[in-house]
């Protein structure tokens, strides 16, 4: 049976005449390390810094983490998110954080995701939110392909058009546009350089446009906006390039972290310092000649000064161990300061780069800098500094937000961990307006358990982010039931604790979530608890809360929290999902177990006793139609939709319709529509009747092993004016295609 005629077939069994078209175990780790595996606390929680033989040691017996990425993330051609919700990721900062106003707003522009030490998988722009007195994602890139990371992001105002351009530099050597203002893409072109390191915006050529500076380790390319190459050398190259007017003749000159200055007319050498220019660069006039000087900043102990046109140092600054430097005027007293982010915790330490001195500083709470920055984010007039930290350890990733006049850190985000398991819309608030509910699998890199995010349905603001469930769940699940007859749903969480699964129900009341119900002791052993549900099942007019767990699925009873029934023998592997509905015509319930192996148990309600095991395929997902007469769909692992009607005796499983490319990990059925949506891996597609798929996304996000759902598993829908098409949550992505 081809897709066609099963969605007739589903069509006709639940009743609909016409169909009319509309438009389109990871268990936690105790203690946090560095790249080279040592811890970065003590046991109690004491930050530990090492000194430069003991890292040095340290990295030859450990070969550093970074050579194994962080996450895995592809892309492909289809649809763009219009809103989206991201885990912030890990290595924030990695390839700078840019500050840059567009409109009325000062926003925050940086790498997110974090693969490796060089880049990231996506961009975004941070904003300062008022109503709640943080920061939310205004906009999240799509997602670039694993083999072509980003590395460099810049922004200045490279066109005619309005306000600032935002330009993405990848490892391959291709450039992106896009405007900060409207967040669409202006265009993009290919450099010459490959294994792209830097990236700097200047007018090289004195044409009064800005023009697009790039090096690798071993050459330096100037191209103008459209991508014609202006110049290029191996003179020159390293880890970062910039440019300024820095001696006495016409033209701008270029100097890279090797220790090279070129002429950006003829692209001779007219300087070179045998010791090179540390890791990060700078370029600033910080003695008031009209000729800017060099700020080198080492990885170990000292940031250098250089004056370019005498080709002598100027001053260097003793610091213990760097991490990342940033400079400019930044209480605007017509003196540059050096902003100095540590390595190894410390602080970021703001010097006057004439007298040297100490003008503040703040302490980091987290291990390492990844880059820093300031300006006023806020709008209140203040400056303040921002850094990235956290990469440089196997614990949490923050980008910080601290006030300079009293040097607190104001904001920091919190750090979730993928997958995000729904969405669910419902109300949780009791207020009569729908929320979307989301959860993250784990937080802190997975030193913490997952959190509960609730958003608006119409602003899509995010509204509240729960304290951990658990002090290491890993979140497996999610439901949204109504147990107590109040005007709100309450949310149901199942989870690992780590080896013990765990159901919790919360009660949020716009602001607090509350515990109502957690799973009794007893019994032990259980694992992860997939498909939690809270219903009558057995018709006593008392509600049971279920859940699979290993290769068992429980039922408690939500008044006593007893064990009420458990399956009277073990299935054959893991439980992945449940479902229940009356799925024979019985007018009674049945509990439907999928396996991860692929089988499907089916047991009655009423009774627990068995009733089918349906394994015609290795199915990966299921649902029930819930209109008319009751229907199993089921998706397998080579992408094919099966139908299990029931005649009165039997489940008989037919069809086998490819409607994907890969295993099917969810889809969901829009029975008043109708419309069939489907994710596989990391792609969502749409289906309409007679069976033609209208539509798809870009990748949002592979399958994870942890067998959670992928990307587009479970859909929502609400009209307008609220989401529209809403995708489910997987890794970093986000939904609402």
């Amino acid at each position: 049976m081809g897709i066609r005629g099963l969605i007739k077939a589903v069509c006709a069994g639940i009743g609909l005449a016409t169909l009319t078209p509309i438009a389109a175990a990871q268990v936690p780790r105790d203690i946090p390390c560095n790249i080279h595996g040592a811890p970065v606390r003590t046991a109690s929680g004491e930050p530990i810094t090492y000194g430069r033989d003991a890292i040095a040691q340290q990295a030859q017996r450990v070969p550093p983490a970074a050579s194994t990425p962080r996450a895995l993330l592809g892309n492909a051609a289809g649809g763009t998110a219009r809103w989206n919700h991201f885990a912030f990721g890990t290595g924030l900062g990695v390839g700078n954080i840019v500050v840059s106003r567009a409109g009325a707003f000062t926003e925050m522009i940086l790498f997110g995701g974090g693969v490796s030490f060089s880049g990231g998988p996506f961009w975004m722009i941070v904003r300062h939110d008022p109503t709640t007195q943080s920061y939310q994602q205004v906009f999240v890139s799509p997602i670039t392909a694993s083999s072509d990371g980003l590395r460099r992001i810049r922004a200045a105002d490279m066109l005619p058009s309005t306000g600032p351009e935002i330009v993405v530099a990848f490892d391959s050597g291709k450039i992106e546009l896009w405007s900060q203002l409207t967040r669409t893409k202006l265009g993009e072109f290919q450099t010459s350089i490959s294994k792209l390191t830097g990236l700097c915006l200047v007018d090289i050529d004195g044409d009064q446009d800005e023009d697009v500076l790039v090096c690798s380790a071993s050459a330096v390319a100037a191209y103008d906006v459209t991508g014609t190459e202006l110049w290029k050398t191996t003179a020159a190259g390293g880890n970062e390039v910039v440019a300024a007017q820095m001696d006495n003749d016409p033209a701008l000159e270029v100097a890279t972290t090797d220790g090279t200055v070129i002429d950006a007319a003829t692209q001779q050498v007219e300087w070179s310092w045998a010791n090179g220019f540390g890791f990060d660069l700078e370029a600033a006039d910080i003695d008031n000649d009209g000729k800017a000087e060099l700020l080198a900043a080492e990885s170990w102990n000292d940031v250098w000064a250089f004056d370019v046109d005498t080709k002598l140092p100027k001053w260097s600054i003793p610091i213990f161990n760097t991490g990342a430097i940033y400079v400019g005027d930044v209480d605007n007293d017509n003196v540059v300061e050096l902003i100095v982010g540590e390595a190894q915790w410390g602080s970021q330490i703001c010097y006057d780069t004439t007298t040297r001195t100490v003008e503040w500083s703040v302490r980091n709470p987290e291990h390492g800098t990844t880059a820093n920055a300031y300006g006023d984010v806020d709008g209140d007039n203040q400056v303040e500094v921002i850094w990235g930290a956290g990469f440089s350890s196997s614990g949490s990733d923050h980008l910080f937000v601290a006030d300079i006049a009293t040097q607190t850190i104001e904001w920091q985000n919190i750090h979730l961990d993928s997958p995000f398991h729904g969405p669910l819309m419902g109300d949780v608030t009791g207020d009569a307006i729908p929320e979307i509910v989301a959860a993250s699998h784990q937080s802190d890199s997975g030193y913490s358990g997952g959190r509960i995010l609730v958003f608006d349905s119409i602003s899509l603001s995010r509204l509240a982010v729960s304290q951990r469930v658990g002090s290491s769940a890993r979140v497996e699940s999610i439901a949204l039931v109504n147990v107590d007859q109040d005007s709100a749903n309450e949310i149901v969480i199942g989870s690992s604790d780590p080896y013990d699964g765990t159901i919790r129900i919360f009660d949020f009341n716009g602001s607090t979530f509350t515990t109502l119900w957690t799973t009794p002791s007893s019994p032990r052993n259980r694992g992860p608890y997939r498909g939690v549900h809270v219903v009558d099942l057995d018709g006593d007019n008392r509600l049971e809360v279920i859940g699979g767990s290993t290769n068992h699925v429980f039922s408690f009873d939500y008044g006593t929290t007893t064990l009420d029934w458990q399956t009277p023998f073990s299935l054959s592997s893991d439980v992945m999902d449940i479902v229940i509905g009356d799925s024979d015509g019985d007018s009674a319930l049945e509990l439907h177990a999928l396996t991860r192996n692929g089988d499907v148990y089916v047991f009655d309600g009423k009774t627990g006793q068995p009733e089918a095991i349906l394994n015609k395929a290795k199915f990966t997902s299921i649902r029930i139609t819930k209109t008319g007469k009751p229907l199993v769909m089921l998706g397998d692992d080579q992408g094919r939709l099966w139908l299990a009607p029931h005649d009165g005796q039997k489940y008989d499983v037919v069809g086998g319709a490819p409607i994907a490319l890969a295993a099917v990990d969810g889809f969901t059925f829009f029975e008043s529509i109708p419309m069939l949506t489907v994710g596989a891996s990391d792609v969502m597609t749409v289906w309409l009747p007679p069976g033609f798929p209208v539509w798809n996304t870009a990748s949002y996000a592979p399958i994870n092993t942890s067998g959670s759902r992928g990307f587009g598993s479970h859909t929502i829908i609400a009209p307008a004016p609220a989401l529209g098409i809403t995708a489910g949550w997987y890794g970093l992505s986000g939904f609402r295609p």
